[in-house]
Formats: C-alpha cells, sequence, structure tokens
C-alpha cells in the first residue's frame, strides 16, 4: 500500500490527472518513448500496450524494475492500453480458456490500477476470433460471458475495459460500434464500455449517428483516416462528420490517433492540431 501511494504522489508531481476527463482529450498510440515529442506537440496522454508494457507475463519484480520505472519517469499520463490479450490465450472456440483470461486481467487490472491507467482496450483480434467453422453465435456467447466474469473483477481495480469493434478484415464478430453496444448491454456491468474508432466505421460504412443514439456506451475513441490507415490530416478526408457527432454526443474522454506514421517527428504537431482543431471548441451546428 505504501508503494501504491507513493507512486500516485509520483504521478500527481508529474502532471498526471487521475480523474476522469471533463473534455476530449487528445493522445497517441505509441511507444513510451515518443512521451516527450507528443508533450511538445500539445498532446495530453499516451496510450501503450497491456501485452508489451503492462506484461501481465512477467512477475512483479521483473515488471517493476523495467516499465514501472520508465512509467514514473514519463512526462504524460499513460491514460489508456491497448493489445490486450496475446493470440494464444483463446477467447472462443473448442479451446476458449476463461480462467486463463480472468488471471491475465487480474495482473494487468492491478498495473493499471498502480499506474492510474484509466481504459484498457480490448480488441485482440488473435484470441477472440473464433475458428474458421465454428458457430458465430456460439462465439458471441462465450465472449459475452468471460465480459460478465470480467467487470466486477475491473471494477475492483477502478478501471474500464472498452471493446473494439475491428473491420471485418480482422475480426470475424463484432465489426460495428453498433454490434459492439450490443455486447455492452448484455454484459451489463458499468465497467465494461465500447470503443468507438472512426477508422474502422469507415472501414465498415458505418455512420457517424451511432456516436450520438450510443452515447452513454462509448467510453474511448480512436481517429485514423481511411486511406492507408493514415494519421489525420494527411489525405486531408474530411472526418468532420464524426468529430460533430462526437460532440453533440457530449463525449468527455480519450481520443487516440491509432495510425500508420510516415515519419513521427514531422507528423505528429500538425496532427494533434488537426485534432485539437475540432475538439477544443464549444459546440457545432
Amino acid at each position: 500500500m505504501k508503494k501504491i501511494t507513493l507512486l500516485l504522489v509520483a504521478l500527481s508531481v508529474a502532471g498526471v490527472s487521475l480523474q476522469s476527463p471533463a473534455q476530449v482529450i487528445v493522445g497517441v498510440c505509441t511507444s513510451i518513448r515518443n512521451a516527450q515529442k507528443l508533450k511538445d506537440a500539445g498532446g495530453d496522454f499516451i496510450e501503450l500496450s497491456v501485452t508489451g508494457f503492462l506484461q501481465p507475463q512477467l512477475s512483479d519484480d521483473e515488471w517493476t524494475a523495467g516499465n514501472y520505472a520508465q512509467a514514473l519517469a514519463s512526462p504524460l499520463p499513460i491514460y489508456a492500453c491497448n493489445g490486450f490479450f496475446p493470440g494464444n490465450i483463446k477467447l472462443t472456440g473448442p479451446q476458449h480458456d476463461h480462467d486463463a483470461a480472468l488471471e491475465w486481467c487480474e495482473v494487468a487490472f492491478r498495473r493499471a490500477r498502480q499506474l492510474g491507467i484509466r481504459m484498457l482496450v480490448l480488441g485482440s483480434s488473435g484470441a477472440r476470433n473464433h475458428p474458421e467453422g465454428y458457430d458465430k453465435a456460439t462465439a458471441v456467447a462465450e465472449f459475452t460471458e468471460l465480459l460478465r466474469r470480467m467487470g466486477p473483477v475491473a471494477g475492483q481495480y477502478d478501471v474500464t475495459v472498452v471493446l473494439e469493434p475491428l473491420r471485418k478484415a480482422e475480426a470475424n464478430y463484432m465489426n460495428t460500434v453498433a454490434e459492439g453496444v450490443a455486447i455492452v448491454k448484455a454484459v451489463g456491468h458499468e465497467n465494461i464500455r465500447c470503443l468507438a474508432d472512426i477508422y474502422h466505421m469507415l472501414e465498415e460504412n458505418e455512420g457517424p449517428e451511432v456516436l450520438v443514439a450510443e452515447r452513454e456506451y462509448i467510453g474511448h475513441m480512436h481517429v485514423a483516416e481511411k486511406e492507408g490507415r493514415s494519421v489525420p490530416g494527411t489525405h486531408g478526408e474530411d472526418l468532420a462528420p464524426y468529430y460533430n457527432a462526437m460532440r453533440r454526443a457530449g463525449y468527455r474522454g480519450g481520443l487516440s490517433i491509432e495510425a500508420g506514421w510516415r515519419d513521427f517527428d514531422a507528423q505528429i504537431a500538425p496532427a494533434i492540431a488537426e485534432l485539437k482543431k475540432h475538439t477544443n471548441v464549444k459546440s457545432y451546428n
């Protein structure tokens, strides 16, 4: 307990907010090595990886000596982590192992809590996809049952798991925000919410109005342009309808760039400026 208290004090001194955002905050899914560059460009937070940074596969001593120490030195808060499950932990199908998944979650949630991380993004297509020929409805039921068990554990550690709908090229179920929200509703736990990724929405021809209609179930957002999953502003794609819907929904939370970078150093400042142009306004028409 003393160690955790000292950590929270250290994070507060470093300017890390442990409270839920009162506005849209802008960040990037990237390496912690880019945290200072992101801060200098005007970013609010960094989004890392459960598997790569929280590392539930490592002992507490190994993790504390490595990434835990890096987190203490981060110039930006780590608001979220994606890359939740490795592909060898199966969430659906004949080989699914929910007990192993929950053991992984327990460590991830505990370490997230220690670092003040609010959101854990569950995309993890390799873990969640069902095998070819397997009944889709059965897979969805298995995934939903895991989430029903996961919600109370997340609640114990005051973290939120956000389900990430992925385009059909990556996942064989839960491809739209509407489908993700349907699973959230079936789970019925406040610590299980849905992520809205504008890139995947564009890929699946899902319009922006779902952001308004299902506003209470959306806990986090990602963004990239459709062409080449590019950094916002690269091709000048008009994402304003999605930003407008986000604002009309009264969304308050993280908006992370999850995209392919041609040149991070050159692109980061214009990309953050592009997002803040749309988020740092009082209202849209």
